[in-house]
Order: structure tokens, then sequence, then C-alpha cells
């Protein structure tokens, strides 16, 4: 059931964004499969890269980024948006 959300949550971010903005990382990020900490990781992103923002959840908890060609998500406290 988690992993139905994740998709479901995943595709309603990225279905509703036309294009990403640029944002950079505040700390060390764990780059997640979905959004939350029960969600796999890919690794960390570590402070001041630049990563591409889709969308975040209504209370900016988690956005879905694009780093390094992968699409996932990071914790949205943790990311500054950029002028593109």
């Amino acid at each position: 059931m988690m992993k139905f959300a994740a998709v479901v949550v995943s595709v309603s971010m990225v279905a509703s964004t036309v294009s990403a903005s640029p944002a950079v990382t505040t700390a060390t990020v764990n780059f997640r499969s979905g959004p939350g900490t029960g969600y796999a990781g890919f690794g960390n992103i570590d402070e001041g890269s630049q990563v591409d923002v889709s969308e975040c959840d209504a209370s900016g908890a988690w956005c879905a980024v694009k780093f390094a060609g992968k699409d996932g998500f990071v914790n949205g406290k943790y990311i500054n948006r950029t002028d593109p």
C-alpha cells in the first residue's frame, strides 16, 4: 500500500508541474524514492548541490526533485529555491 501511495503522490506532484525550478540544498540530505523516511534512499545529496524542484507537498515537507538525472524526493526544509 505504501508503494501505491508513493506512486500516486509522485505522479500527481510531477503531472501537475510544467517545469522545474532550480534550488540548492542547505544541508546534506537523503535522496529518497518516495516522499517519506520509510522509502528507500538513493544516497545523499551534498550541501550546496543544485537540484531541480518539480513540486512540493502542501506542507512543504517533501519535494520531488531531479538530481544527477534521477528523480526522487528530499525533505523540503533543506532546499532553497534560486532564480533561474
